[in-house]
């Protein structure tokens, strides 16, 4: 009834681009960009009536003598319904992985445990896919645990944002939550210049990358492995980093505000009504606005050129793009730049194939973690929580596998 195969990388990209839910780690440029740190691949798949119904990619890398451990992130792309195809699969996966000397494999299969809404919460009547991870466990798969931790340096709760239906930004706009739709309206009026890097331009990036590794204390991936993603991405990743002249925009301030307190003064010049008071109070909270904005610009002395304030990288693989990577200087938060970053990338996604914008990782309340300001962020422009099942293992080599986990163990 079922076939099982070695794919060609070419093969497995062909079949991970059309699937119905993609994952860019699951992809022929992320093997190439894996592959040039002395990391193998494999791709595996399953036929039945010689159609491909489900495939993987598997990085392997070596950990002691010719022993290594191989990763199915995101993957494998495959129904997992369907108890007897993943017994079937995974038992070939199995004998498959020996030839690389196998001890065990981590899988991070790209379904949702339980239907969540934006705020996290458990929709009620939603769906619940905890049999998946029965029919795994039944097969003979390990499963480490609804781990809470970032695993795989993402963690297993996600952001997504349905943009199928968003064909214009009056629906893009209308899509994000009053306070995103306020701080669209006001980078508009900002003379941002966002630029699409290249891989030889890529200098105020890494640069921005290296700043925010060192203020939020985690481990930046170097200017090597960007070029390397660029590199096999080509044009289907977008290192984008937006730019402001404050001068320029200082400029634009003060016109604003020269003319803020003229309508002020036209009308105090009126007789006072419950409207006029009204408009007066609305106009002075703007033009207050205004000039803390004013002041801020005018602390940093600025100059006649560009700044680069904040980067992103965004990638994208069949129907979904995914918000990988960013950061950004602390002396510019107030002024707003992951968010012009952010409405760049979802233009992308108005009129084109792609369905499901994919925020990443994130993380609340909902999943214990009291430090909120990633998940409000991506909150902000519509969506809901996504809750993977998180970490699989399939031991390949049952008793070296014990003995390197026991070397481990003492080597702490």
């Amino acid at each position: 009834m079922y076939e099982f195969v070695e794919l060609s990388l070419e093969e497995f990209n062909n079949f991970s681009m059309q699937y119905h839910q993609p994952a860019f780690v699951q992809s022929a440029a992320i093997a190439k960009v894996q592959q040039k740190q002395n990391k193998q691949y494999a791709c595996y798949g399953v036929l039945k009536n010689n159609e491909l119904i489900g495939a993987g990619l598997y990085i392997i890398r070596p950990v002691i003598s010719k022993y290594t451990i191989a990763h199915c992130n995101q993957g494998p792309l495959i129904p997992f319904d369907n108890r007897e195809l993943l017994k079937f699969y995974f038992d070939n996966v199995q004998n498959a992985l020996k030839k690389h000397h196998c001890l065990h494999c981590i899988l991070t299969p790209n379904f949702e445990l339980k239907e969540r809404n934006q705020d996290g919460e458990i929709v009620e009547n939603g769906f619940d896919h905890s049999d998946y991870v029965d029919n795994l466990k039944a097969i003979g798969l390990e499963h480490e645990g609804f781990d809470n931790s970032l695993i795989n340096g993402v963690g297993r709760w996600m952001f997504y944002k349905d943009v199928s239906q968003i064909e214009t930004e009056k629906e893009l706009k209308a899509s994000l939550n009053q306070s995103a739709r306020t701080i669209f309206n006001r980078i508009s009026k900002m003379p941002f210049e966002i630029r699409d890097l290249d891989i030889d331009e890529l200098e105020d990036f890494n640069q921005i990358m290296e700043n925010t590794a060192e203020r939020r204390q985690f481990q930046d991936r170097g200017p090597k492995y960007y070029q390397s993603l660029k590199q096999e991405f080509k044009n289907n990743l977008k290192i984008l980093v937006a730019y402001l002249d404050f001068s320029e925009y200082l400029k634009d301030l003060q016109k604003q505000e020269t003319e803020l307190l003229k309508k002020q003064q036209q009308l105090l010049n009126k007789a006072e009504t419950k409207k006029i008071k009204g408009q007066l109070s609305e106009l002075n909270n703007v033009l207050v606005s205004v000039q803390k904005r004013i002041n801020k610009v005018e602390a940093l002395n600025p100059k006649a050129e560009l700044i680069p304030l904040a980067g992103s990288m965004f990638v994208r693989h069949g129907n979904e793009l995914t918000y990988f990577l960013s950061g950004a200087y602390d002396q510019y938060f107030d002024f707003d730049a992951p968010y012009a970053l952010q409405k760049e990338a979802l233009k992308l996604c108005m009129n084109s194939e792609i369905k499901n914008y994919n925020f990443y990782g994130t993380n609340g309340k909902f999943n214990g973690y009291e430090d909120e300001g990633v998940y409000i962020f991506k909150k902000g422009f519509g969506g809901r929580v996504i809750e993977q099942p998180g970490n699989f293992r399939l031991v390949v080599n049952s008793m070296m596998d014990k003995l390197y986990n026991l070397s481990r163990i003492i080597r702490k």
